[in-house]
């Protein structure tokens, strides 16, 4: 019975090892700062693909975080792409697909329904990029 309750030990010990091996590996993994130049808070990934969809824009800031709105989305990390499509209207206020983003990732998908708390500011981002 020692014999069993060792090796209980042992496997729990590996679990736990391997489990802080992993969660110090996401740690030291996360993202930088935000780039110089990039205004709040919205840090720009450089590892999350090269996905690009031309949008009508002179702000190139504006572009990339259409980019990054647009991966993420895709990824299903839709907060992360609200604040990235959010980040590109502030870069260019006149950006129809960037609002059209927003209203994107604040509607229903496949993981979950729309929060009802979601339709109003929806709805002003799909007005927004009507007006554009």
């Amino acid at each position: 019975m020692s014999g069993s309750i060792t090796h209980r030990i042992s496997v729990y010990s590996a679990i736990v090892c391997l489990s802080l091996t992993a969660l110090f590996a996401c740690a030291e993994s996360q993202p930088k700062a935000p780039a110089s130049g990039v205004s709040g808070t919205v840090p720009l990934f450089d590892n999350h693909g090269t996905l690009h969809h031309p949008i009508t824009t002179t702000q190139p800031m504006a572009q990339r975080y259409f980019d990054q709105g647009l991966r993420l989305a895709i990824g299903f990390n839709h907060a992360e792409a609200g604040r990235a499509f959010r980040a590109a209207q502030k870069q260019d206020p006149n950006c129809a697909m960037c609002a059209w983003g927003e209203a994107l990732v604040l509607g229903p998908n496949i993981n979950a329904p729309m929060d009802a708390e979601a339709i109003a500011p929806a709805v002003a981002a799909v007005r927004k990029a009507q007006e554009r």
